[in-house]
């Protein structure tokens, strides 16, 4: 079972990485100047959202505990849908 510290060091280590990927928010711009297309770095971009929300927690709780978690915050779903819409 995880304990409340944890928790509490992996929750210090998610706001410090959305700390740094918001930091990094201009770099999609910056390819573009040097020639990437656009689409490209959009696919990159959305990988790494389904890497961060879906394969790390299965990782590191496994898919039982994820079902678990989805099945009694299911009203959370919405939000989560909605601050992924641009």
């Amino acid at each position: 079972m995880l304990t409340a510290r944890f928790l509490h060091v992996l929750g210090v280590v998610c706001g410090v990485a959305a700390g740094a990927c918001l930091g990094v928010a201009e770099a999609p711009t910056k390819l573009v100047t040097l020639g990437l297309s656009p689409f490209l770095i959009s696919l990159c971009m959305v990988s790494g959202v389904l890497v961060a929300r879906w394969t790390l927690p299965v990782i590191l709780k496994g898919t039982t505990d994820i079902l678990l978690d989805l099945r009694e915050r299911a009203h959370l779903i919405v939000w989560a849908i909605l601050a992924e819409s641009p």
